[in-house]
């Protein structure tokens, strides 16, 4: 299988953020730190509408999700996406998924926790390379200077 390597992010690009799996609403400070440390980064930052949905323990279903996914990978204006937070639940957006519209619309695409379901799926699926790691709440809202640098140099 030929691996698919995204482009490398410049100053300025959008970035997608998502919830595939828990909700971003319980954590609305965090968040907004995560969203203003990006912005910082000088890049733009693009809201799923996953991000401010709920379903009990869930950013809506799992069709929902998924497609805040594709539309992520369809949008031609998102250079990367990044999950908001993992959980337990992205593996219900799978069956969802076009897999042919993330082989042909390849981007950075960053998550931890049960992301690395969709991240076995990308790489199975599509060829898709991705980043196992940096996610909004975990990474983003940290804002020391050697974790501003770790960020930037992921992007760069």
């Amino acid at each position: 299988m030929k691996l698919l390597k995204p482009k490398r992010l410049c100053e300025g690009d959008t970035v997608g953020i998502i919830a595939p799996s828990s909700p971003v609403l319980p954590f609305n400070d965090v968040y907004r730190q995560g969203v203003r440390h990006l912005r910082n980064l000088s890049f733009k930052v693009k809201e799923g509408r996953s991000i401010r949905l709920r379903q009990g323990y869930m950013a809506g279903t799992g069709p929902q999700r998924a497609e805040d996914i594709n539309n992520m990978f369809a949008d031609k204006e998102v250079k990367a996406i990044i999950c908001a937070t993992g959980g337990s639940v992205a593996i219900q957006t799978l069956c969802y998924l076009d897999f042919d519209l993330i082989k042909t619309n390849p981007k950075i695409f960053c998550g931890m926790s049960d992301i690395t379901t969709l991240h076995t799926a990308f790489l199975t699926k599509a060829g898709l390379t991705v980043f196992i790691r940096l996610m909004l709440f975990s990474d983003l809202e940290q804002t020391g200077r050697a974790k501003k640098r770790y960020t930037k140099s992921i992007f760069s």
